[in-house]
């Protein structure tokens, strides 16, 4: 059981940081130059964002195989990457204090990017869940 936690928490932890690493240049486009926050702020949101992303991450895990059970896996991966990521960045936004029409457009900026690109989260996924399993064979 413990190894079976640990496998999945590796694989997600270790597709989060490609699929943010690949999508990092759009979040800056976005929140520097669309949303036109400062840079403190850029960087306090991010930092309470990426904390409570990564400490929760196991909630993303069960929300991707919840979805997969009722939709496609295309359709299933955007929705929860979009239930999961947008709960976490409005509440670091509030914390640090942005207005509530900027955190609404961020919001809105957001749905729609995961909704686009909530796909290769979920193939990065299922490419390091094969990894590791053929590495375990």
């Amino acid at each position: 059981m413990i190894k079976n936690v640990w496998s999945r928490s590796r694989n997600n932890i270790i597709a989060t940081i490609i699929y943010g690493s690949l999508t990092y240049c759009l979040i800056i486009f976005y929140e520097r130059y669309l949303l036109n926050l400062n840079w403190h702020d850029l960087i306090n949101v991010r930092i309470i964002y990426l904390t409570t992303r990564y400490f929760f991450l196991f909630i993303l895990d069960w929300l991707i195989d919840f979805y997969r059970h009722f939709l496609s896996k295309f359709i299933a991966d955007a929705i929860s990457l979009l239930t999961y990521q947008l709960p976490l960045y409005a509440g670091a936004a509030l914390i640090v204090g942005i207005d509530y029409d900027i955190i609404l457009l961020a919001l809105a900026i957001y749905a729609v990017d995961n909704l686009l690109l909530g796909w290769l989260y979920g193939f990065i996924l299922d490419q390091t869940r094969k990894y590791f399993l053929q590495k375990a064979l």
